[in-house]
């Protein structure tokens, strides 16, 4: 009685012994967020594992299109970095060639500028002025109320503001500026925002400005040849000359060359960055997959062995033959190729699945002699290697009837199945807290009302003692 008298002295014991019951009664409730949080890692892991094979078929299917010349890509250079800036479209791109180009002019925008005006004379002020301007086919007309102007330099500067305001949402337009070319004098310039003869500016009034053109009609095209053929176009970026190349014009030349080449480094990094990128799904896999036979640690997949499975079949696809899996008949029907496998050209796989670049000069050779038969060892549509391991990655993340699709279906079904076992065991605990709590606040009264109970005999006794005492003494006397 003395120790549970000893515990209600102490803070707050109710709620201290209240939370070592709950503690103790806690097992099961713990058992169950325990295969709640095993669950969550095993779902991140899907859904993770899901994106990295979905980037991978992205990129096979990069790989199998003909058009990207993965393994035969074309790049440009020229003789003359500062006159051009080049840039291709692989898709277009098709062969290696060289030009020759000689570029006598670059396009330019036209430039009407005025007389040069004294900012403090009064000729232009007074008036109204009239004048419509076209620009690209586009006429606008810009009216200017002089009369209270000043002098000269406000009545330019007003000129101004209203071209650049009527202007403003033309597309192909024009922008005014007035420069105070001496502290005294200013003149307007007038200039298109594109270049070429059809975006020439002309000007119908606003003869008292004097407005003439900088640079003649023929001067605003660019001019060029290219392999003894003259051209001329309204801009400098020219698209439409050499297949797949464009090339911005920066100034006249003399004879240049640009040469479209095969990119055999740029192969190289093609070929290796798809190796990178199927090692580091295999990695994840293996990663998510292991089992310590020693401690009994496990990865959140480990129990999901298709997904080892999937690597495993992948890497045969990869390593089988050209047109494996078909009848003679249909392989009969493929195109001949230098080599059967990738092995034969340099590429192998390690015990752990990972792929690797066993002979690096036997691929550079593959990938400068026979760009074509590697594309076809690799994207041919029927016998190719990414073709067989396209389909199979497809089948396993695409669609709703994917492996992964099913997991991820049965793991949020497991996920609803532990949240709602977590919430009904936690709102037993908690019941079974308020129980507690409830029945320790009985004992308490209880055993107040006992220590009451006692302290008033013990009072009662005190007293009848100190009567008895009083008895005896009379007695003696």
């Amino acid at each position: 009685m003395s120790d549970i008298q000893s515990i209600f002295r102490q803070n707050d014991p109710f709620e201290q012994l209240v939370d070592q019951i709950i503690e103790a009664e806690s097992t099961q409730l713990n058992e169950v967020k325990e295969r709640k949080a095993e669950h969550e890692q095993r779902q991140a892991a899907v859904s993770d594992a899901g994106s990295k094979l979905s980037s991978l078929s992205s990129t096979v299917t990069d790989f199998r299109d003909p058009s990207a010349n993965m393994f035969n890509p074309l790049d440009v250079s020229s003789t003359n970095d500062n006159a051009f800036e080049l840039t291709v479209d692989e898709m277009q791109l098709e062969e290696p060639g060289e030009f020759d180009i000689n570029v006598d002019n670059v396009a330019q925008r036209d430039i009407l500028l005025s007389d040069t005006i004294n900012n403090e004379g009064d000729e232009l002020t007074g008036d109204q002025i009239e004048m419509d301007i076209t620009v690209g086919g586009e006429t606008q007309p810009i009216q200017v109320d002089a009369s209270e102007a000043e002098d000269n330099q406000q009545v330019m500067n007003m000129v101004v503001d209203e071209i650049n305001e009527q202007f403003d949402d033309v597309e192909n337009g024009l922008q005014a500026s007035a420069f105070n070319v001496d502290g005294q004098n200013s003149q307007i310039s007038i200039k298109s925002d594109e270049t070429g003869s059809d975006n020439r500016i002309n000007i119908d009034g606003g003869e008292e400005f004097g407005f003439n053109h900088l640079n003649s009609e023929e001067d605003l095209n660019a001019r060029f040849t290219v392999d003894g053929v003259d051209f001329t176009r309204q801009t400098n970026s020219i698209e439409d000359v050499i297949d797949g190349v464009n090339v911005e014009l920066l100034q006249e030349t003399g004879n240049e060359r640009i040469s479209v080449f095969r990119d055999q480094e740029q192969a190289m990094e093609n070929v290796e960055s798809f190796i990178s990128e199927f090692n580091e799904v295999n990695d994840y896999i293996r990663e998510q997959t292991f089992l310590d036979g020693e401690s009994g640690e496990r990865g959140p997949l480990q129990r999901d062995r298709v997904f080892r499975t999937l690597m495993q079949d992948l890497r045969l696809d990869m390593s089988a033959e050209f047109g494996a899996g078909l009848s003679d008949e249909e392989k009969g029907d493929l195109p001949d190729v230098a080599y059967d496998t990738l092995m034969e050209m340099g590429i192998n796989f390690r015990q752990n699945g990972e792929m690797y670049i066993e002979d690096q000069g036997q691929l550079e050779d593959a990938l400068q002699s026979n760009p074509d038969d590697v594309q076809e060892l690799f994207a041919n549509p029927d016998g190719g290697v990414l073709s067989r391991a396209e389909n199979r990655i497809d089948e396993f993340v695409s669609g709703s009837g994917s492996v992964i699709n099913s997991l991820e279906n049965t793991i949020d079904q497991r996920m609803d199945h532990y949240e709602t076992r977590v919430e009904r065991e936690e709102n037993q605990l908690e019941n079974r807290r308020d129980q507690l709590r409830d029945e320790f606040t009985e004992m308490q009264q209880v055993m107040t009302d006992a220590q009451n109970q006692m302290q008033n005999m013990q009072a009662i006794q005190g007293q009848m003692g100190g009567m008895g005492g009083a008895e005896q003494m009379m007695m003696m006397q």
